[in-house]
């Protein structure tokens, strides 16, 4: 009795730890995150830095959003029964599958993003040079593949490595645009750090995962066989489809 109540109690200690861990990362990066628009603000005016805000919000937040396949859901949940059964060879084949679900998404994004960004500058009359830059937010999209990393991140509990992650991606933005700011430099290049930026943080993520998963001699996922996934996982397409289909359900 007494072992199951400390077991609880370790549970809820873990699910605080983690939940505070988040939440300080979030606090973090929003701060420098505001830090950076200040600066923007300042230097482009209202006028450009609505037009930066607006194409950061429809590349990264409204077409990723709607493209993007929620992986990392199935993937914490059937990969924590994988773990706990000790198949690793099941893991590392849910991952890959992961995987390309993400790749899959990311190319549908970019594809939309990039056609509805060139329809809308051509209707608006933007420059060859603007329509460059803006059509150049689709490669972000194309190049965030952050699902199955943060899948494995949670499932081995680096939560510090997230929070981590989301402070440094936003420093590394302050700092970018510090020095545009500094450089008196104009919209363009404030619309690159903001690309920049943004892949390099889905990349970090990335590339944690790929780390922890060979901390864990969890090696060579991509040339784990997809054969029989999912009567290895029964439900797992289900899962898939049913956790992405929810949220636009509410």
């Amino acid at each position: 009795m007494f072992q199951g109540l400390n077991r609880n109690k370790e549970a809820v200690g873990r699910v605080y730890r983690h939940t505070g861990l988040l939440v300080a990362g979030s606090i973090g990066a929003s701060l420098l995150g505001l830090l950076s628009n200040i600066l923007a603000a300042r230097r482009l005016g209202p006028g450009s830095c609505g037009f930066l805000a607006l194409l950061s919000t429809y590349a990264f937040s409204v077409i990723f959003g709607l493209a993007s396949f929620e992986s990392w859901q199935a993937l914490i949940h059937f990969g924590a029964r994988a773990l706990a059964e000790s198949k690793p060879d099941d893991f590392k084949g849910l991952i890959k599958a992961g995987f390309l679900l993400d790749l899959a998404s990311a190319l549908a994004g970019g594809t939309i993003c990039a056609i509805s960004l060139f329809v809308f500058a051509r209707l608006k009359g933007w420059d060859g040079a603007m329509t460059q830059v803006a059509m150049l937010f689709s490669l972000g999209i194309f190049l965030r593949l952050t699902g199955s990393s943060t899948a494995v991140l949670r499932l081995f509990d680096r939560f510090d490595l997230l929070a981590l992650q989301q402070v440094i991606a936003a420093g590394l933005r302050a700092a970018c645009v510090t020095i545009v700011y500094a450089s008196r430099a104009g919209l363009s290049a404030f619309l690159m750090v903001w690309l920049a930026t943004e892949v390099a943080g889905a990349w970090m993520t990335t590339l944690l995962g790929i780390r922890e998963l060979r901390k864990r001699s969890l090696r060579r996922v991509f040339r784990s066989s997809l054969r029989g996934i999912n009567s290895r996982f029964p439900g797992l397409w289900r899962f898939f489809i049913v956790s992405n289909l929810s949220p636009a359900c509410v």
